[in-house]
């Protein structure tokens, strides 16, 4: 994931509205990817795009507590905000866990295009939707470590810092999280 320059950050801390939108152009479709993910339980059209506002709004009125001398990078800090909004939200809502399967039939199988063989796309889909409803199962942390490590693509430090824990939690909570899959999946699988 790129990160942001200092410059803008400073710029942003100093009221620069202009600089705070090449933020949101850079991390806007990893945030709703995150959000969208952790949030699977949502049922109301919008939902996702709502609380990705509302996460880039509070990270415009905390932007002066982000230290520019630090090595703390940007993008964590503002995945930091990103988890723990979606918390709260779940926690508030008391919104449960579903699978995607109804956002899938929208869009359509994900499979390669060139493909011409129906029988694999419908088996591609049905993967997908197995593996996506397995993750919405996951515990939160769990969840949280393993979408940063194979969807966001972050390293192990950088889920550490977003997920305030250490290089060695995040490991565990992978390998869990893996395990869990595997376990969730393994009915699947077997055929």
């Amino acid at each position: 994931m790129d990160e942001i320059s200092r410059d803008i950050i400073r710029n942003c801390q100093n009221g620069s509205a202009e600089c705070f939108a090449n933020i949101v152009a850079l991390y806007e479709r990893p945030l709703f990817s995150f959000v969208y993910r952790l949030l699977t339980g949502s049922h109301r059209e919008g939902y996702v795009e709502d609380a990705v506002q509302e996460i880039f709004l509070k990270a415009y009125k905390n932007i002066r507590g982000f230290r520019t001398e630090r090595k703390t990078r940007f993008s964590n800090w503002l995945f930091t905000i990103a988890r723990n909004h979606c918390l709260s939200l779940l926690r508030k809502r008391g919104i449960r866990t579903r699978s995607l399967d109804d956002e899938r039939e929208k869009r359509g199988p994900m499979v390669d295009p060139r493909s011409r063989n129906p029988g694999q796309e419908a088996l591609q889909k049905e993967m997908m939707e197995k593996m996506t409803t397995a993750v919405a199962q996951l515990p939160e942390g769990q969840k949280s470590a393993i979408l940063l490590r194979h969807y966001e693509c972050l390293s192990y430090e950088d889920i550490a810092q977003i997920l305030d824990c250490s290089v060695g939690t995040v490991k565990s909570r992978i390998f869990r999280a893996r395990e869990n899959l595997m376990h969730l999946m393994e009915d699947y699988l077997s055929l």
